[in-house]
């Protein structure tokens, strides 16, 4: 019996007296549908990496099945492992084969590429290891439908760190290994979706649509329910979904129905100029989520996969009022109706607000499925169906079968909310003039993008106090059409910036610079700062107002002692004890400044760097003191970047010679043996033995979470300059991070932007050699 690992006798008897029910209940669709890769009755794996796990994709396909064919029964289940590989071939064995499911897909790879340059052994390894899935899946069902899905694409638009998940080369390597498991799709003869170029085309288009403020992740990997939606659309089409949903034809002059699709038309009447019928469909719109909805134009979702189409020809007034059920939908010319509208595209009738609830109903079953399966089945207290292993005590058998009632409960749910009801459709004549392309010219999608500037306030590092007290934000407009938005500024106690709130009207191609006030009363911490939003909208269809949030711009300025006393480079800092320092301890300072990244940092104790300078005419003096949850250097030397370390760049101009611009790194190697202490040189040095003349002595503190650094760095290594009391130079400098827990390194805190994440010394603080101290 198919469901019998799941469902009480019971409540499948219920299930089953549905699905054998007369179709009187309601109006069937044809049991035979066509292309479509699922059929009533079958067993559905959705088996992938962290794109699936617990993940909206698997929902939207199940919901689009109970929508578009409320009579079946199919079982579905998404067993997606975030980080998960295509080398788990055991997994593979307990999460799919199994189950014995009619139909799998197989979306896996992102995390075979190994975030990096395509290999060769990266590919045979990826190939290799489906191949054998695929084997293993057909010796158990020699008639299972397997569904290679080729991996989803990084953004690197969002997170373009090559540190991170998402570097810039890395959509290249996940498209060859797509591409190549089409062809081993094809030598294997099997079903195949090309994910990765359906997803990046539509991000692509996304982007031309809707400039760089356009993005499916918080991320650069892993996509939000916009996203995710977009795959269930590139699933659904690759496995054989069609758009035909319901279709009237209406001659409102004759007063006749000219034609009927998959629902069937009664009632019909023309009354002074009215028409109304009503109307049962055979299924339901598939639904989209609220988020996601003002994407569904980059794929045409609902003309593709969801026409739900009415005509009526003959009408006499320009401009009608659709309502269903007496509930106002919208207004519509004559002219789109005798064309043909699309019910499916309005989001307010009654037939959608039921899709969203069998949604919703879904939505909550996969979620208890996939608890059931973390519990019991990756547990080993269940087998790979469901069904408890004989060995286990009374206790947690009966904590078993809770749990699987629950489920049962959830998949009823489902299926008691997903018939089609009968509606009223009345359209009654308007006295709005609208033309046929109304709707199509008012979609303004040609906005795109503002970019925002500032001038950057220079601030007293010594004394916390702004040196400037004007500023300037300039807008530049480089679109065809005019933009007219507002200028806000968030500000904390003891910030003032006048004035609050700016509207602003850009003409294309045009630049516009507003002036603003800046204070900040004595005594007044800088953090946080004050947070600018400026805001447009550049189509009105589109829920999303288009925002760009921005922190006032700093320009630190730092005046640095002189010391006349000799320093020994020996990691020990209570020599430092008289020299001014400053603290980054805040996540204004974190870096990189992507919204997911941020969320991994727990506070000062995680990460935070406290730093001294001093100066005289033989070198740079650094002190630094990091206090860091877990200390993680054991990279080569070159790839200390990756790990705990300093990271500092300076800009050092001298007249009538070029600038010269260094990057240096030190490392504190606390577990091995061969290197304790190493310096790294970013950027071309000076003078070819740089490294081995710049002094670095580290202190680690590992039961405490403290590493203190201590540096010299003489002048010559950061030539061409001349240290003389009253000179200033470009400099900042950058703490890195990494955790052994995977997904939490590769952060930095940095003082001012310019070096971890593009580089540009016009960002870097101001120093000032001071006199002596």
């Amino acid at each position: 019996m198919r469901y019998s690992h799941w469902f009480p006798v019971t409540l499948f008897s219920f299930i089953l007296a549905l699905c054998c029910a007369p179709s009187a209940i309601f109006a069937a669709r044809p049991t035979d549908n066509g292309s479509f890769y699922i059929h009533n009755g079958d067993k559905v794996v959705f088996y992938g990496d962290s794109i699936t796990d617990g993940e909206w994709y698997p929902t939207l396909v199940e919901t689009f099945v109970l929508t578009r064919y409320p009579h079946w029964r199919n079982q579905f289940f998404n067993r997606g492992v975030s980080g998960d590989n295509t080398r788990s071939i055991s997994r593979f064995e307990r999460d799919v084969v199994a189950q014995h499911p009619q139909l799998c897909t197989f979306m896996m790879g992102y995390n075979d590429g190994g975030y990096q340059k395509l290999k060769a052994e990266t590919l045979s390894s990826f190939l290799g290891n489906t191949e054998q899935s695929v084997a293993l899946a057909r010796k158990d069902n020699p008639k299972i439908h397997m569904v290679l899905v080729a991996p989803t694409l990084n953004e690197t638009t969002v997170s373009d760190d090559p540190r991170w998940v998402s570097p810039d080369v890395y959509p290249y390597t996940l498209l060859m290994l797509g591409q190549e498991e089409g062809k081993l799709a094809s030598r294997l003869q099997t079903s195949f979706v090309d994910m990765g170029m359906l997803y990046g085309q539509t991000m692509g288009l996304g982007r031309v649509a809707a400039g760089s403020s356009f993005a499916l992740s918080r991320d650069g990997v892993h996509p939000q329910q916009e996203g995710q939606t977009l795959i269930a659309y590139h699933l659904l089409r690759g496995i054989g979904a069609d758009s035909s949903l319901a279709n009237v034809e209406i001659d409102a002059h004759a007063g006749k129905v000219v034609q009927t699709a998959h629902c069937t038309v009664t009632k019909l009447a023309v009354q002074n100029g009215a028409i109304s019928f009503t109307r049962r469909c055979d299924s339901l719109p598939y639904p989209t989520p609220e988020v996601a909805r003002p994407f569904s134009f980059l794929v045409k979702l609902d003309d593709t996969l969801n026409q739900d189409r009415l005509v009526v020809r003959g009408l006499a007034a320009q401009s009608y009022v659709l309502t269903i059920d007496d509930q106002r939908i919208a207004e519509i010319s004559a002219a789109a109706l005798s064309d043909g509208v699309n019910l499916s595209a309005y989001t307010n009738t009654p037939m959608y607000a039921q899709a969203l609830t069998v949604m919703s109903a879904v939505r909550q079953k996969q979620q208890l499925e996939c608890l059931y399966w973390r519990q019991y089945i990756t547990s080993g207290k269940a087998d790979g169906s469901g069904a408890p292993l004989p060995s286990l005590d009374a206790a947690i058998r009966a904590e078993i079968e809770a749990a699987r009632k629950k489920v049962s409960e959830a998949i009823a749910a489902c299926y008691a909310q997903n018939l089609p009801r009968p509606h009223t459709i009345t359209l009654t004549p308007s006295e709005t003039k609208l033309s046929k392309y109304d709707a199509l010219v008012g979609n303004d999608l040609n906005q795109a993008y503002l970019n925002v500037t500032q001038q950057p306030v220079k601030v007293n590092w010594n004394t916390m106090e702004l040196l400037d007290h004007t500023m300037t934000v300039t807008l530049t407009n480089a679109n065809t059409s005019a933009k007219t938005g507002t200028v806000h500024w968030n500000s904390s106690a003891g910030w003032r910036i006048t004035p609050v709130d700016a509207s602003f009207t850009i003409e294309p191609g045009k630049n516009l610079m507003l002036p603003f006030t800046v204070s900040c009363q004595p005594g007044t911490a800088l953090l946080p700062l004050p947070v600018m939003a400026v805001r447009w909208k550049w189509t009105r269809d589109w829920a999303y107002a288009q925002t760009l949030n921005r922190e006032l711009a700093l320009a630190p300025v730092l005046t640095i002692k002189h010391t006349t006393k000799p320093i020994t480079i020996d990691g020990n800092l209570e020599k430092w004890t008289n020299v001014p320092s400053f603290t980054l301890d805040d996540i204004h300072y974190f870096d990189p400044p992507v919204a997911g990244k941020k969320a991994l940092w727990d506070g000062p104790a995680d990460l935070s760097v406290k730093m001294m300078m001093q100066w005289d005419e033989q070198a740079l003096y650094l002190a630094a003191v990091v206090r860091d949850s877990e200390h993680v250097q054991n990279a080569e030397p070159g790839m200390m970047w990756s790990q705990d370390m300093i990271h500092i760049a300076a800009c050092l101009r001298q007249q009538g010679k070029p600038d010269g611009y260094y990057e240096y790194g030190f490392g504190a190697y606390a577990n091995k043996d061969d290197v304790r202490d190493a310096v790294v040189a970013f950027k071309k040095p000076p003078v070819s033995d740089a490294t081995a003349r710049i002094q670095f002595k580290s202190h680690l503190e590992q039961t405490k979470g403290v590493c203190s650094y201590e540096i010299a760095i003489p002048w010559d290594c950061l030539s061409p300059f001349t240290a003389t009391a009253g000179k200033s130079f470009r400099f900042t400098f950058a703490v890195g991070d990494a955790k052994s827990q995977l997904g939490r390194g590769y952060n930095f805190m940095e003082w001012t932007p310019g070096i971890a994440y593009g580089k540009n010394p016009n960002d870097f603080a101001t120093i000032v050699l001071g006199g002596n101290g």
